[in-house]
């Protein structure tokens, strides 16, 4: 498996790393060459069943260890379904839905006053718009206050540049001394 996804083979993607979790790499070993590559492990067995047009000769490529007595295996690849003009209907489709939905996604947060934006909100996590709210804050508001939801916890800050949260390795933290009056005279032990 991993000399086909050193080399890009198509259709030999390794999803799991080589980890027999992923059937990914499903290959028909050449019946000549089948006995000389080993059986299959029962977790091979389980990964395979998965698979659609299992065969005798199935064998995750992964599973296969290579060494100089199989200089010159053959092994040949699961024909690739092509997509059918409803699959490929269906997959404009759902690209054109999300571009829409994620254009609704920026523009919600573009609209929103500095002061309402939390990045903790949920609700960026299930619409996955979490990452335009730190956009947003890089651009406009790099150090922000936010006001937290969860009990007795006040407010707390997103620091969203890598410069400005470099600066903050070592207190007192520049980026926040003089911006608000409670955190004037930050010392080293706090």
């Amino acid at each position: 498996m991993r000399a086909a996804t050193d080399n890009r083979v198509a259709g030999i993607d390794g999803d799991c790393g080589g980890n027999c979790a992923c059937a990914t790499c499903h290959v028909y070993v050449d019946p000549a060459w089948l006995s000389r590559v080993g059986v299959r492990s029962a977790g091979e067995d389980d990964m395979l069943n998965l698979v659609s047009e299992l065969r005798d000769t199935s064998r995750l490529a992964c599973q296969i260890t290579l060494d100089d007595s199989l200089d010159g295996l053959v092994v040949t690849l699961p024909r690739i379904p092509a997509l059918t003009r409803k699959d490929a209907r269906m997959s404009a489709m759902k690209e054109s839905h999300s571009a829409a939905m994620q254009a609704t996604a920026r523009a919600r947060i573009d609209a929103m006053a500095l002061a309402e934006i939390n990045p903790a909100d949920p609700q960026g996590f299930v619409d996955d718009t979490v990452g335009y709210v730190f956009d947003r804050l890089r651009r406009e508001d790099p150090v922000h206050r936010s006001h937290s939801a969860i009990p007795g916890i006040d407010t707390y800050w997103s620091v969203t540049r890598y410069q400005d949260i470099n600066a903050c390795r070592h207190p007192p933290c520049p980026v926040f001394v003089g911006r608000w009056h409670h955190l004037d005279g930050l010392s080293a032990e706090r």
